[in-house]
């Protein structure tokens, strides 16, 4: 019984912690995190570039839905710009990542096609 109670209490532990996240700051007013909100990841692409940035590089747009749990340590810098928790935004994906994820404000022919067939038909 203690060890199902200690679990218990993990777990309501997490449940708080994740409803008292601020995952939007009070002077953004536009949805972040819909699921017709386009974001693009951009990678700071130099040599100091990890593998793990790479990866998302590799296919960058994401749904505004998807971004918590693809990025669990994120942070709404502004209306248009997600960043990480770490100073100036960074910590997007690791704690020494400068990557930012941009809102797509206008949807190219490329955008379109590629929300198509992510949703699928």
């Amino acid at each position: 019984m203690s060890q199902l109670k200690s679990e218990y209490m993990a777990v309501v532990a997490a449940v708080l912690a994740f409803q008292e996240k601020k995952w939007i700051p009070p002077d953004v007013k536009i949805p972040v995190f819909g699921k017709y909100d386009l974001w693009m990841y951009d990678a700071v692409l130099d040599n100091k570039l990890c593998l793990d940035c790479l990866e998302h590089e590799k296919q960058p747009r994401f749904l505004g839905s998807e971004l918590r749990t693809k990025f669990p340590y994120m942070v709404v810098l502004d209306e248009n710009t997600i960043g990480g928790p770490e100073p100036n935004g960074d910590g997007l994906v690791h704690p020494n990542c400068r990557c930012r994820l941009h809102r797509v404000t206008h949807w190219t022919s490329d955008d379109i096609k590629w929300f198509v067939a992510y949703i699928g038909d």
